[in-house]
């Protein structure tokens, strides 16, 4: 059984949790109208749930898109994304690393992204 302590901050996490819920969606929509600064926004408040998030505000930084372009902000945040095993996040991680010429670790993330199940990122691992 739960403490009553433990119970209240259960409660206060799901609470959290689904107060964000459509944080991404949002992002996503200001974001599909080319509304970066907007879809900022939203994909901030996302990104400390849903990791979707993160890899959008990966692609904003690194690509200056409604923000000042900031290569060390989308490297972090694509990081935070591939941590959750999001293959697109790992992908990108790989891709700007490789950029970077920074050939390890984009092999590294691009090894993340082959073990789940994103086949031709294995030949880049290589």
């Amino acid at each position: 059984m739960l403490k009553e302590s433990s119970m209240k901050k259960l409660i206060l996490l799901v609470i959290f949790i689904f107060a964000n819920a459509g944080d991404f969606e949002k992002g996503l929509e200001y974001y599909q109208k080319l509304n970066y600064t907007k879809a900022q926004q939203f994909f901030i408040k996302g990104c400390q749930t849903d990791k979707k998030s993160c890899n959008y505000l990966g692609v904003l930084y690194e690509n200056g898109l409604g923000v000042q372009k900031n290569i060390n902000k989308a490297l972090e945040y694509y990081q935070l994304s591939c941590n959750s095993n999001m293959v697109k996040a790992c992908i990108n991680l790989g891709s700007l690393y490789s950029q970077l010429n920074q050939k390890d670790k984009a092999k590294k993330a691009f090894k993340k992204s082959c073990k789940l199940g994103y086949k031709p990122a294995c030949y880049l691992a290589k």
